[in-house]
């Protein structure tokens, strides 16, 4: 029987014979499967579909390739007789004017000098050609290209002008430029005759349309898709692109084709009806069945885990939160329509929430048992330090001896600031910590009632941050910071300009380094001011107890000493490196 009574154990009850039986009927692998192959003939639809919307543009744009690799030709040629002629330029000029009689396809041609002076052409006059175009850039970068004129020098009219450097064979030295010019009115003649279905575009590697199919002052359809070939991986065969245009929306099935490769390419923006063709094939292609199967897999996979494991496991999991959160719950107990799996894992929780709560109460017990006998210790090591204080004082009063007597005062101040880092730790909150800056102001206040005498006139100014530390670190800062102040106390003075006064300061930086300094002004001649007016003889065991003190710290200690004043500086971690 288990637990809760609902009897043994079948395997009908195990969750993973549930979840088979409810997928199993979901069908998923046969759906998984026709998805699969559906998506297969789908890509080669459209693969099929691309190439032959590439290769109807390619055809469409077939006469402007034709016309411009002859332009090309012909400029090639014309420049070469031209730089022959370069001193015959009526010759040059009849050579050039036979060209275009004989081309219709040509409207000028013209050879241009390395000085952008053009006097060799079919026009027989005379062009300064650097005045309307960039023939700086295209000196210092002489390589062929193409451009769009909309006004041409001699002709008046949008023309397109082949552009070719002719070099000298011996030397290499630019000699000029043949440039050959077609009417844009021709080109797009042929493209409108091409396709009716598609609207064509010639553009150079950098994306800038040289002519189209329509007026060359509605070109936006073009330059809003935004196609820079040089920016592209075109195959040979072209590529198709569905993207965004420059104003985020998806556009239009684009096909950029190269013409002259590297060079000029052709983009072809095919109507509605011819973009629905190619496109719809994709929509044709998936059947709604595979999906519907798919969808109801989730379905069933859904309901079956909701059901089976996860209402449990929130239940479960709120009953945890409540725990963490402090709660004292009961047991927690599954219905008999869970899997057994999971009323197994109610009542192993149970019994862990069982022990943990019977140790956390025997550990908080120790705790606090602990805590009382440490608290009882620092209470009789306090006790007992008073009482060796109290010894130390009824020793002073019975000693007549001043040298004596300031001794046994330095080792009572020495035990009353042993006995205060006690009485901190038992009164305070914490036994792991202590607020260190407390107990330097009691000693400093302590001190300066006894070391100095009541007719000093001697300010004492304290500047004390926030700083907790542990006791084993409390200890030598706090003996440290006795033996400074009573050195303080011993040789302060009144400067020449200014009052006599001492300055305690704590500073906790950045990074736990604590900074401990002890200033103290003196006059001239060093007197000190103690309570029986008697001058100072240091035996040098402040100074050492200062240093075996900051050492225990590992820390540093510096001192600064001046006509003014005397500087003592303790620095050192608040935590001790490990």
């Amino acid at each position: 029987m288990t637990p809760d009574g609902v009897g043994p154990r079948h395997w009908t009850r195990s969750l993973k014979t549930r979840l088979i039986a409810f997928l199993t009927v979901a069908l998923l692998p046969l759906g998984v499967i026709a998805v699969l192959q559906t998506a297969q003939v789908t890509r080669e639809a459209v693969r099929l579909a691309e190439r032959d919307v590439l290769a109807r543009t390619d055809r469409a744009a077939a006469e402007q390739g034709a016309s411009l690799r002859r332009a090309i030709g012909a400029a090639d040629a014309l420049g070469i007789a031209a730089a022959e002629l370069s001193d015959d330029v009526p010759t040059c000029s009849r050579i050039m004017s036979a060209f275009v009689e004989t081309q219709p396809e040509f409207i000028f041609a013209g050879f241009i000098a390395a000085d952008g002076l053009m006097e060799c052409n079919s026009a027989d006059m005379v062009i300064n050609y650097s005045d309307t175009h960039d023939w700086d850039g295209f000196v210092a970068d002489p390589a062929p290209r193409i451009e769009v004129d909309p006004d041409g020098d001699a002709s008046g009219q949008s023309v397109f002008v082949s552009l070719n450097p002719i070099f000298d064979e011996d030397t290499g030295t630019l000699l000029g430029a043949q440039a050959v010019s077609i009417p844009h009115a021709l080109f797009r003649a042929l493209m409108t005759a091409a396709d009716e279905k598609v609207e064509l575009a010639l553009v150079d590697a950098d994306g800038g349309v040289l002519a189209t199919s329509m007026s060359m002052e509605d070109v936006s359809a073009f330059e809003t898709r935004g196609v820079v070939p040089s920016e592209m991986d075109i195959p040979r065969e072209g590529v198709l692109t569905v993207g965004q245009t420059m104003d985020g929306t998806m556009g239009q099935p684009a096909a950029v084709v190269p013409l002259i490769p590297e060079r000029i390419y052709v983009i072809g923006l095919w109507t509605a009806e011819e973009e629905t063709r190619v496109l719809s094939l994709f929509g044709r292609a998936i059947p709604a069945f595979p999906i519907l199967m798919w969808l109801a897999s989730l379905l069933v996979a859904y309901i079956t885990v909701n059901t089976l494991v996860l209402r449990h496991l929130s239940r479960l999991s709120a009953r945890m939160e409540d725990y963490r959160s402090g709660g004292s719950l009961p047991d927690f107990k599954l219905g008999p329509e869970a899997p057994a799996e999971l009323r197994e894992m109610a009542d192993s929780y149970n019994d862990l929430v069982t022990r943990v709560t019977r140790d956390q109460a025997s550990l908080e017990d120790s705790i606090r048992e602990q805590k009382l006998l440490l608290r009882e210790v620092h209470h009789r090591v306090k006790n007992n330090l008073q009482l060796i204080a109290s010894i130390l004082n009824m020793q002073m009063r019975g000693v007549e001896d001043p040298a004596a007597k300031r001794a046994l005062g330095r080792v009572h101040d020495r035990v009353m600031s042993l006995s205060s880092i006690h009485r901190a730790l038992y009164t305070g909150s914490r036994l792991d910590r202590v607020r260190v800056d407390h107990l330097l102001a009691e000693i400093v206040a302590g001190l300066e009632d006894v070391a100095l005498p009541r007719e000093a006139k001697v300010a004492v100014r304290t500047d004390l941050a926030p700083c907790w530390l542990d006791p084993d670190r409390a200890v030598p800062l706090l003996l440290l910071a006795t033996e400074a102040v009573t050195n303080a106390a011993k040789y302060v003075g009144t400067p020449e300009n200014g009052d006599a006064d001492i300055t305690v300061t704590l500073q906790q930086r950045e990074g736990g380094e604590v900074v401990l300094r002890v200033r103290n002004t003196v006059d001239p001649d060093r007197s000190a001011v103690l309570r029986d007016g008697a001058e100072a003889e240091g035996t040098g065991l402040g100074s050492k107890l200062i240093r075996a003190f900051a050492s225990q710290l590992g820390g540093q200690v510096e001192t600064e000493i001046s006509a003014q004043a005397h500087d003592l500086t303790a620095t050192f971690r608040a935590d001790p490196e490990t």
